[in-house]
């Protein structure tokens, strides 16, 4: 599941980078807002969806794929230093 949200997580910011609304995922899906938003908070998508709304986005599951590894390597925990200047 851990991959799968990392997933979701790298499609909602890709949506969000290009200025693209729920509303709109759910005209190119002919489904309604509402639909749309449950799918996204519950993370409950198909691969075919997935596949739609990529093609709404002009992007693939695999540069999605390549978004959520990059994020989820970006910041895993904080060495010693970095946790004493937080409390500093």
């Amino acid at each position: 599941m851990a991959q799968s949200g990392a997933l979701i997580d790298a499609l909602k910011r890709e949506l969000r980078r290009r200025g693209i609304t729920y509303r709109q995922v759910a005209e190119h899906l002919g489904m309604s807002e509402a639909s749309v938003k449950r799918m996204f908070s519950r993370r409950d998508f198909s691969l075919r969806r997935i596949d739609r709304i990529c093609e709404l986005a002009q992007t693939d599951i695999t540069e999605l794929g390549e978004q959520a590894t990059r994020a989820g390597e970006l910041v895993s925990e904080l060495t010693l230093q970095q946790e004493k200047e937080i409390v500093s």
